[in-house]
Formats: structure tokens, C-alpha cells, sequence
């Protein structure tokens, strides 16, 4: 049908029946007419002849909106079946970024040192009451401005240790330089732990120190002693978790002086400045319910000398297990006395040195006299057993409390010469009188030697 149209339109043009056509036919209706047509006469086989003369034709070419001509497409509304449930697919988690703080800017002041280390003087050095030393450190400038001859090591807070408050630096210190500063000082009179704190001055006036804000002193720290003294330490224990408050006794056997020191609650440690001497250590408790000491394994007190100038540790006051008796009671009404009558085979009496001889617990204890005493008297002596010597002073002669001097030296027929020193014992509160330590005679190596300072 539609070939047979596009035919008759053909015949109807040649005839010039224009007029008769449809008034206009759309310029994309015939585009689509044209091409169906041409489909159609291939597909019927229909070729046209190669000397036919081709048709002319006519036609108006009228504007038409697209949108008239392609229509609008229907959205297509997919509704899911509620039968199925479907299992959402979950999003790959959210990343959180990661923080990157900012890169502070370094600290830096313009008046800043650090502490390099000690040239002199290292911290605790043992230095004489008195004595004058010299304290240098090593600083570096750390900080970004040059010191100069108008800056000045100062004192700054602490022990001063001598009369010097500032000491102006010997050059130009630039940044990133180091520099040895020296300050004469002097140890303080009494024994002690001693710190004193230094700082830079610039200068403006300004101090200045190490650490992170600038603000921190360096120090020298030193420890004054008395080499007229010596220095004992030890443990302190007691036979409990707990350790009471108790006084520690050192007994200066030499001197016949008994030295006291409060051991407070819970104190396992003490140390002691004392003069030289032969000495015994012990403790009690304060209302003397309890005592132990520094002893040998039989419980006896031991001794230990004490020099000037020199510690001794190791004196622990452990030994609670003696018993009652072992350890003296530092009271002056258990203390006694021993005193006796003097004598020399010469005109004249030397100057002499008496010594008692505790023989339980190795100790001893002495006076002097001068040229022609005729007596002697040894007080304080705690309850015990005891022999007596005298010692002239180069040591060259020694005369004892004998059985030969206690018999008169020959002077009785019944005397024998019994050079045994005699053992005399100390009641508590008592004077024991009539020690005479007379026997000049006795072979050389008899008496124990002078055992005194």
C-alpha cells in the first residue's frame, strides 16, 4: 500500500497537480518515508534502470521542536517485594585522618648555659674545717647572645662558704663555646654537709641557669670535717619488725668519756664524728629494758679504734642476744673507782700515765699526772675486771699493780716475787682504793705495752 502511494505521488507530480498534494510534508517525515521506501523496493527487487531519467522533486521544509517529534520517556518506578528482605551492603568505613601536630618551634633564650661537669671539687669531697679550696665548673653557652667580660658567676642561694658573692668571667663566651669559671671558697668551722648554689649574671643584672626555662643553679657541695676527729658509722637493728627509739652509747675507753646520740623511731643507720680514741659501742633502750652492742661472737663488747682524719664503718649495733650484764648501764651510780698511791725508784716520781685494763672486754681506760704525784684516780669505770699499769712517759719503764706490790715488795718474809698482775673488780658506785702500781721490777715484756695514744 505504501508503494503504491509513493507511486501515484510520483505520477501525480509529473502531472503538475501540485496543488493537490498535501500542503507540506515535514522535512523529517519525508527523511523517514525516503528510507522505508528504499528498504522496501530492495527488499522486491526492484532496481532502477541505469538510463531512467530520476525523478525531480519538490518539497518545504518546515521547523518542527524536537521535542514534538522524539517523545518524552516514562520513568520506570521499580517496587520492591516486600516477601524479600534484603541485607544492606555495608560502605567501606570512614577513614579518620590522622593528626599531625605542628612541629614546635625549639626553645632558645638569649642568656642560657648548660652544665658540662665538675673540674674541681667532685660533689661530697672531704675538705678540713677551715681550709681554703677552689670550686671550677665547665658551663657552655647554650643560649643565642655572647657573653662578655661584664657577666659574672654570683652566689646564688645556700651555703656561701667564705666571703666571694661574684666573680666576673675571664673572656667572650659565644653561643655554642665552653668555659672553665673558678670561685676560691672556704670549708665552714663546724664538721658538716655543706651545698652551695651559683648562678650567671649578665650584664643587665639579669641571672641565669640551666634547665628548660633557663632558671636552675648549679652547686659545689662538700662535706667539712675536724681531722682532729674521726668519723664511725653502722647499722642500728633490733630483734623486731619495729625498732625503738633508743640512745646509742660510745665509749671513749682511752679518755674515760662516754659519748651519747639519740637513735630516733625506725633509724637503721647512724654516723658519728668523734675524737680518736679506743672505743666500744652499745645501745639502749630508753627506759633501759633492753641493750645490745658491737661485740665479738660471745657477746662481749668489741673494740675499735677511732683516727683522726678517717671513717670506720661496719660498726653495727645488732648483738640484742647477751646476757643481762654484758652490756654496761651508762648511769653514773653504776660507774666506780680506782684510785691508788704512786711511786718510783728514783728521787723523784716522772710524770706517768695510768691505764686500766678491762680484761673481759678488751678495752682500757687512763689519766695522767705530773712529776711527783703520789696518787691516782680513775672514775667512771664501768663494773668489771680490771688491771692497772703505769707508763713513764717515753715508754721506756712500766710498773704494775702486782702481787708483788701488793705484798710490800719484799718487804715481809712471806712476800714472794710474783710479778702476776692482780685483778682488781669494780663494784657498781664504789671507789676501790690501794691500787698501787709499785712493781718497777718485773722483767722486761711482763706488762702488756702502753696501749694509749
Amino acid at each position: 500500500m505504501l508503494k503504491s502511494l509513493f507511486f501515484k505521488r510520483i505520477r501525480h507530480h509529473k502531472q503538475g497537480s501540485i496543488a493537490e498534494q498535501p500542503k507540506s510534508i515535514g522535512f523529517n517525515n519525508l527523511v523517514v518515508l525516503i528510507a522505508v521506501s528504499t528498504v522496501l523496493l530492495s527488499s522486491c527487487g526492484v532496481i532502477p534502470e541505469v538510463n531512467a531519467i530520476a525523478p525531480v522533486i519538490q518539497f518545504e521544509v518546515v521547523s518542527t521542536s524536537v521535542s514534538n517529534i522524539i517523545p518524552t520517556p516514562t520513568p520506570i518506578v521499580i517496587i520492591p517485594d516486600p516477601s524479600l528482605t534484603s541485607t544492606p551492603i555495608p560502605l567501606p568505613p570512614t577513614s579518620t585522618p590522622t593528626h599531625i601536630p605542628p612541629t614546635p618551634m625549639p626553645k632558645t633564650y638569649c642568656d642560657w648555659l648548660s652544665f658540662v661537669k665538675d673540674i674541681t671539687i667532685p660533689d661530697g669531697t672531704t675538705i678540713k674545717v677551715g681550709d681554703t679550696f677552689v670550686k671550677t665548673w665547665r658551663l657552655k653557652n647554650r643560649g643565642t647572645c655572647t657573653w662578655t667580660p661584664d657577666y659574672a658567676l654570683v652566689f646564688s642561694s645556700g651555703a656561701q662558704m667564705g666571703q666571694t658573692t661574684a666573680v666576673r668571667l675571664p673572656g667572650y663566651v659565644t653561643p655554642g663555646e665552653t668555659i672553665d669559671i673558678s670561685v676560691a671558697l672556704t670549708a665552714p668551722a663546724s664538721p658538716g654537709n655543706y651545698r652551695g648554689y651559683w648562678m650567671l649574671r649578665n650584664s643587665s643584672g639579669a641571672v641565669f641557669g640551666y634547665g628548660d626555662n633557663a632558671n636552675k643553679a648549679f652547686y659545689v657541695d662538700i662535706k667539712s670535717v675536724s681531722y682532729s676527729n674521726g668519723t664511725v658509722s653502722g647499722r642500728i637493728c633490733y630483734p623486731s619488725e619495729h625498732i625503738p627509739r633508743m640512745t646509742l652509747y660510745l665509749q671513749n675507753m682511752s679518755k674515760n668519756k662516754l659519748f651519747r646520740f639519740p637513735i630516733e623511731e625506725n633509724q637503721n643507720y647512724y654516723e658519728f664524728q668523734l675524737e680518736p680514741g679506743e672505743y666500744m659501742a652499745y645501745a639502749w633502750t630508753l627506759n633501759f629494758d633492753f641493750a645490745g652492742g658491737y661485740t665479738h661472737s660471745d657477746h662481749r663488747l668489741k673494740n675499735f679504734d677511732v683516727s683522726a682524719g678517717q671513717s670506720v664503718s661496719g660498726i653495727d649495733i645488732c648483738d640484742w642476744y647477751g646476757d643481762p650484764g654484758t652490756i654496761p648501764l651508762p648511769k653514773a651510780e653504776n660507774y666506780g673507782t680506782i684510785t691508788g698511791k704512786l711511786s718510783f725508784p728514783s728521787e723523784q716520781i716522772p710524770p706517768l700515765r695510768i691505764v686500766a685494763f678491762d680484761i673481759y672486754n678488751d678495752a682500757y681506760h687512763w689519766v695522767d699526772t705530773v712529776t711527783n704525784q703520789q696518787s691516782y684516780e680513775i672514775t667512771g669505770l664501768m663494773p668489771g675486771y680490771y688491771t692497772i699499769v703505769a707508763y713513764t712517759g717515753d715508754i721506756r719503764f712500766a710498773g704494775g699493780y702486782t702481787e708483788y706490790a701488793k705484798c710490800g715488795l719484799g718487804l715481809s718474809s712471806y712476800c714472794p716475787e710474783d710479778h702476776t698482775l692482780v685483778v682488781v673488780y669494780v663494784t657498781p658506785g664504789m671507789t676501790i682504793k690501794d691500787i698501787d702500781p709499785a712493781d718497777w721490777y718485773a722483767p722486761e715484756g711482763t706488762f702488756p705495752p702502753d696501749p694509749t695514744p
